[in-house]
């Protein structure tokens, strides 16, 4: 084996957030075999290829509404999971600062406080509600992304039923001429 094979496998160094999610956001763009059959019945080549741009065109502006409402997605999701650990930051600077004025204190009882087991900052906390805020933005993340998804669907199947619906007229038009120049 040269040293320029690659492996047989797909090695991810990252962490398990940046991995793939199994959604492939690149989608492809092609006519499906039943609409390039009423294509091809189409007479002419210039016809053939109009429609043909143009129902990439119509599919091509759905899936670029797709990427953008799921763009917009990841940047809510990011932005949430942000406050939640400017939050967190936010409770641990506080009760720091409580420290300080504790220990700036001269009265004794009042520095007494400070080692109360009552008054502790409670790390367990912080950390579970950073978990519970950044699990609670991936479902709704997850449950806006299949929204998305299935919203992508139906305009998808609405561009097939449109664009079948034209063609089907196209080819009972050039039936309809077809049989004109013969009964002339």
């Amino acid at each position: 084996m040269q040293e320029t094979d690659p492996p047989p496998y797909r090695e991810h160094n990252g962490t398990a957030e940046e991995a793939d999610d199994g959604n492939s956001h690149s989608d492809k763009i092609f006519v499906p075999p039943r609409t390039m059959k009423k294509v091809m019945a189409l007479e002419t080549h210039q016809e053939r290829i109009r429609m043909v741009e143009e129902y990439i065109t119509k599919k091509g502006e759905a899936v670029e509404a797709k990427e953008k409402a799921l763009s917009r997605q990841k940047r809510a999701l990011a932005e949430t999971i942000k406050d939640a650990k400017k939050d967190v930051r936010s409770l641990r600077g506080t009760y720091w600062q409580r420290v300080r004025n504790i220990l700036d204190a001269k009265e004794p009882l009042i520095r007494s406080l400070l080692f109360s087991k009552s008054y502790g900052l409670d790390l367990l906390a912080c950390n579970a509600l950073f978990a519970a805020r950044k699990n609670g933005a991936r479902l709704l993340h997850k449950k806006e992304t299949e929204k998305i998804e299935a919203e992508f669907q139906k305009a998808s199947k609405r561009v097939d039923e449109e664009y079948n619906a034209l063609l089907d007229a196209m080819l009972a038009s050039n039936k309809q001429t077809a049989r004109a120049e013969v009964e002339v």
